[in-house]
Formats: structure tokens, C-alpha cells, sequence
């Protein structure tokens, strides 16, 4: 309880000093456009390493943004923060490996423990990808919008063509979105292959869809569920 009381005198004091419109959820099902970058902390390559699976111990993290939210069609769209001046950066982070084992004759399982998936509220927009897991910035300097804490995730890859997809449940701690209520569960999955750029030191590129639902209570919202789905595509770094 401590802890969403710290983080609502947060979200007001940050929300009064943006003096800018967050994204109200609309009722029924949303698309969030998004884009990033992941990578594993460790010293054989990322998840997993070309030859064989990631080890038990690595860390795994994510970057981006939410380019958009948009209708479950994603035809029309709901809210775009570039039209605010303001950006929604995401953060997943400290997910904890408990090792690989085989999926099927070319691919690895991995399995996490621990961690965390929050999306940022920040005006004016400052994210910066840089190249690589130790020089980008800007993703948690705005007001926190959404928090919630891993109850399971896990991923797949084929470690020599870096094709795969990862998915996971995570119960909502927290965050400025109207109408959240803390407890309620939210799940990630995606699917995994695309090019990335010369020289970069990501183990994959992201992009792709968060998809969520929002039902109604009494004068307000509750985000039920978010779902990252869509075409991700990412490519290790060899």
C-alpha cells in the first residue's frame, strides 16, 4: 500500500509539471504501436549466443517507444503523443535467466524469473536508442504510466538466425493510466526477426503492437490486459 501511495503523489506532482494531456483509454480493445531494442547482460553473446543457449544468471532488458495507440483495428488512431509534443517510452528490465533448454531440433527455451515491464509518460520527448545497451537515455525521466511485475515470462530463439518469439504474464503494481487497479494481470508475447542496424550492439530489434483492453467501472477505466503482439522482427548481432 506504501508503495501506490508513493508512486499516485508521484504521478500528480509529475502530471501537474508536464502541463500536458496523458492517453485516456478508450472502452474496448486498443493497439499500442511500439519500437526498441533488447539485450541480455552477459559476456557469450546475448539470447541466446550463436552455437547454443543463453546461461542461467543472465539479465534481460528492453527499450522503446509507444509510437501510438490505436483502435483494436489499428485503423484509427486514439492517441499519438508526437501531436502533444510528448513521447511514452517502455522499459523492461531485470528479468532474471534461469537457463535454456532445446525446443525442438534448432531452437532454445529460456526461462525468467523476477523483473519488471513499465511505459513512461514524458514531455518534451528526449529517448535516444543511440547504439547499444550502454548509451541510450531518456526512456525513465517522464512520469510513470503503467507498472507491473513479471509473474512468468520466457523466450525462444533459433541461435543461428536469431528467429523466434517471447511471451509472459506480469500483475500491475501500479502507474498513472486511468482507472488501473493494482493486482490486475497483463500479458506479453511476440514474434521475433529483424535487421539490425550496422555496428549496433543491441541483441535484437523490436517492433511490432501491445494490444489491451479497457472495460468500464464506475466513472472511470481499468486496463485489464495488454497483449505485445503483432510482427515483432529482431535479429541477434552476431
Amino acid at each position: 500500500m506504501r508503495k501506490l501511495t508513493t508512486i499516485a503523489a508521484i504521478a500528480a506532482l509529475s502530471t501537474a509539471a508536464l502541463a500536458v494531456d496523458l492517453p485516456v483509454l478508450p472502452l474496448g480493445d486498443i493497439d499500442m504501436k511500439y519500437e526498441g531494442f533488447s539485450w541480455e547482460t552477459d559476456t557469450n553473446g546475448g539470447h541466446p549466443p550463436a552455437g547454443g543457449p543463453g546461461v542461467a544468471g543472465n539479465v534481460l532488458y528492453s527499450v522503446g517507444q509507444v509510437l501510438k495507440i490505436m483502435d483494436a483495428a489499428g485503423v484509427n488512431t486514439l492517441y499519438d503523443p508526437a501531436d502533444y509534443g510528448a513521447e511514452m517510452t517502455y522499459y523492461l528490465h531485470d528479468m532474471v535467466s534461469l537457463g535454456a533448454a532445446p525446443y525442438g531440433p534448432t531452437s532454445w527455451q529460456t526461462y525468467y524469473t523476477d523483473g519488471s515491464f513499465d511505459i513512461y509518460f514524458d514531455a518534451p520527448p528526449n529517448f535516444q536508442a543511440a547504439t547499444g545497451p550502454t548509451t541510450y537515455s531518456g526512456v525513465t525521466d517522464g512520469l510513470l504510466w503503467l507498472s507491473a511485475d513479471a509473474v512468468s515470462f520466457m523466450t525462444v530463439f533459433n541461435p543461428s538466425t536469431g528467429v523466434g518469439f517471447f511471451n509472459g504474464t506480469f500483475q500491475v503494481t501500479g502507474g498513472a493510466a486511468q482507472g488501473i487497479i493494482p493486482g490486475a494481470l497483463v500479458t506479453i508475447g511476440a514474434s521475433t526477426d529483424m535487421a539490425m542496424p550496422p555496428g549496433w550492439t543491441y541483441d535484437h530489434r523490436i517492433k511490432g503492437d501491445m494490444r489491451g483492453t479497457a472495460v468500464p467501472e464506475p466513472a472511470s477505466f481499468t486496463l485489464l490486459a495488454i497483449a505485445l503482439a503483432g510482427v515483432l522482427r529482431t535479429r541477434r548481432i552476431r
